[in-house]
């Protein structure tokens, strides 16, 4: 873990509870030059009797009237908008959505998860497609996005249902196909949204860097986006250029970090100020002050996560019970298919303020390496439970076969992890405790010792794991070939 230091790191805060960057209040701005007349927009359509400007009148309304308004909600929309979605935008979505049987949910690489899609009922999707035809012209943001999370929800494969993965393919639908016009958080997210947990560095190949940034760097991004999404930021060149810089930073690895740092800011600020153009034209900027020292905020870099996990489901969930067996049972067959795997280790531990849950996993180099690559990739403190740290441990013989044993065992405690760190969701974790997780684990490492020594011991497993679909019967039978003595 030493090695992967995030650049701010000296500081550092609870990401369960972020720190709130500070906002001085911000001095009358200066007064727009009489020999520069002020862009017209629709609000500024008297009730009063018109006279002509001076510089007082100028003072007034760029200083107090228009100022206090965006105070209240400086993101307000303009009171007329035009038709949206389009005919056509709709069109070439549903066009493009039924012509695809694949998930399209985002991997973690950034690319469309390329799984077949969810199995429904024609008339779920249907009904989906109906309400989302029959929404009313210039609807809000909001309803669109829900609709279309519902045919997110009803399309996506298992392994891309959780709140982020659907909100991400939401994001991305919006982008693509139903970009409002002037929606500047929009606009800002498609210009950041490239950024995932890989260096966004090049090799002097011009290729991709593709070193994995670690966990912290990746929340870190996740925290500094919102901030820029914040209008008092990127309406403010002097605050977004030092948030920009944070997200350089920290989108990158440290062997890039030094030479191509102010390149990827020149980047970012690009499609940024692109981005909010449209705004800076409206009158709804003119109560953002420029007043210099504004420009640095503070700012702590997360530590180790120790927030509540983030629970998908219950992998049971939503899967009848002969094809969840079937599925342990496939993965258990498939696990003696290699003639002479590497010997290794089923560990078990759990992580800062979340013991109810314990994951399960295998590796066959040391415990600790395996442990220091989590915590870098998924930015949460290891507690490791089996094998005892203290103890080198003995390896055992297809350590992965034994680890899909133990978690078809303790099958009815199983949850799925959506980490926002490593981006991925896992599918190791159980609620149990951690006295049932080490039971579990020295009980099938000890069959996996005694098993071994027979004779075409691979055969008798398969024999015993094919053409059912009774997964409790299929492991009281493994057990049966080598039971336990003296108990």
């Amino acid at each position: 873990m030493g090695s992967h230091k995030n650049p701010e790191c000296e500081r550092t805060m609870r990401p369960s509870t972020p720190t709130r960057t500070t906002i001085y209040p911000s001095p009358p701005p200066t007064p727009i030059s009489p020999d520069k007349p002020a862009i017209p927009t629709q609000e500024e359509k008297p009730k009063r009797a018109v006279t002509p400007p001076d510089e007082n009148d100028d003072k007034t309304r760029t200083g107090t009237q228009n100022s206090s308004r965006n105070e209240e909600d400086p993101t307000a929309e303009p009171a007329e908008l035009p038709p949206w979605p389009t005919p056509r935008s709709m069109d070439m979505f549903l066009t493009s959505l039924l012509g695809d049987n694949t998930c399209g949910g985002r991997t973690p690489n950034g690319t469309p998860c390329r799984r077949s899609h969810r199995h429904v009922a024609k008339s779920v999707v249907n009904e989906v497609i109906i309400s989302l035809k029959s929404l009313p012209p210039s609807c809000p943001s909001s309803k669109l996005a829900e609709v279309l999370k519902k045919l997110a929800l009803s399309l996506h494969c298992s392994m891309h249902r959780s709140e982020r993965s659907l909100d991400t393919r939401v994001e991305d639908w919006l982008t693509e196909y139903f970009p409002r016009p002037g929606d500047t958080i929009v606009l800002i997210k498609k210009a950041l949204r490239k950024h995932n947990t890989k260096c966004s560095g090049t090799k002097d190949d011009a290729s991709l860097c593709q070193e994995q940034i670690g966990g912290r760097q990746v929340q870190a991004i996740q925290l500094i986006t919102d901030r820029i999404l914040d209008p008092t930021v990127y309406l403010h060149d002097g605050r977004l250029k030092v948030w920009l810089e944070r997200f350089g930073q920290n989108s990158l690895c440290p062997q890039h970090r030094g030479k191509q740092l102010q390149e990827q800011v020149a980047k970012l600020s690009a499609a940024v100020t692109s981005a909010r153009d449209f705004q800076l034209l409206s009158e709804t900027t003119r109560g953002i002050s420029e007043n210099q020292y504004e420009t640095e905020e503070p700012w702590q870099a997360p530590g180790y996560d120790t927030s509540p996990l983030r629970l998908v489901a219950d992998l049971n969930l939503g899967i009848e019970g002969g094809e969840l067996a079937s599925n342990y049972l496939q993965t258990i067959s498939k696990c003696l298919i290699p003639r002479n795997p590497k010997p290794g280790y089923v560990y078990a531990y759990t992580v800062n303020e979340n013991e109810a849950f314990i994951k399960i996993g295998y590796t066959t180099r040391a415990v600790s390496v395996r442990h220091a690559e989590w915590e870098f990739e998924c930015n949460r403190k290891v507690r490791g439970l089996y094998p005892d740290s203290t103890a080198t441990g003995a390896q055992i013989l297809y350590p992965q076969l034994v680890e899909s044993i133990c978690h078809a065992d303790l099958r009815e405690g199983s949850v799925r992890v959506d980490c926002s760190a490593c981006q991925k969701e896992h599918v190791e974790w159980f609620k149990i405790s951690a006295q049932r997780a080490t039971d579990t684990i020295e009980k099938w490492s000890q069959w996996m010792d005694r098993v071994a020594c027979r004779p075409n011991w691979k055969n008798e497993v398969k024999a015993r794991v094919r053409g059912t679909s009774n997964l409790a019967v299929s492991l009281h039978a493994l057990m049966q070939l080598s039971p336990a003595t003296g108990k």
